[in-house]
């Protein structure tokens, strides 16, 4: 059972195949499972195994990935009808090649390995630690708005290393919808 729902785009204005509407679900599909269980993992890091954190994974992950499936719905089912129209196309990354760029295990170990210190952040609200180096970088200033922690991850995207995971810790934090919701235009401003 895919995310989408089965309501077919209107034929004459579908600018989509009947092959790609059924591999854009397929794709997303795994797409969401996918970073649904990186984030399952980063809570078992960030937790340290434990039996009642391994009890907690293991009878609480079909909940858990049937309920980040029904919340990814809404964003697929509108990403796919603007697809279906034509306003962009299928995502970059919709193919195996692509599925192999946001797969990569030196990635994914990496935000695994930050998750115990993004963790840690989080239950102090520290949102403003940057280490000294990235709040005054040599020759250069931040705005004000860039001197944080943006989602407590370390360095706060402003280095090499964080900026490598920065696509994996999103996804996870959005269970694979991220990219989407980047791609959808923002609604309609109402009166």
């Amino acid at each position: 059972m895919g995310l989408l729902s089965q309501e077919a785009p209107d034929e004459e204005s579908s600018h989509l195949s009947p092959v790609d509407a059924v591999w854009y679900t397929v794709f997303h599909t795994w797409r969401t499972w996918f970073f649904t269980t990186v984030f399952l993992l980063s809570f078992v890091a960030a937790r340290g195994f434990s039996l009642s954190t391994g009890f907690w994974v293991l009878v609480g992950h079909p909940g858990f990935y049937l309920t980040f499936a029904a919340i990814s719905k809404g964003v697929y089912d509108a990403d796919l009808r603007c697809i279906s129209r034509g306003q962009y196309k299928m995502p970059y990354d919709a193919s195996l090649w692509g599925m192999l760029k946001w797969m990569q295990m030196d990635r994914l170990w990496a935000y695994i390995h930050d998750v115990p210190q993004i963790a840690e952040r989080a239950s102090r609200d520290g949102w403003r630690e940057l280490p000294a180096e990235r709040r005054q970088p040599p020759g250069r200033t931040y705005p004000e708005y860039y001197l944080r922690n943006f989602h407590y991850q370390t360095d706060g995207w402003l280095s090499d290393a964080s900026a490598r995971i920065y696509e994996v810790s999103t996804e996870a934090l959005f269970t694979g919808t991220q990219d989407a919701m980047q791609r959808l235009p923002p609604p309609a401003p109402t009166s």
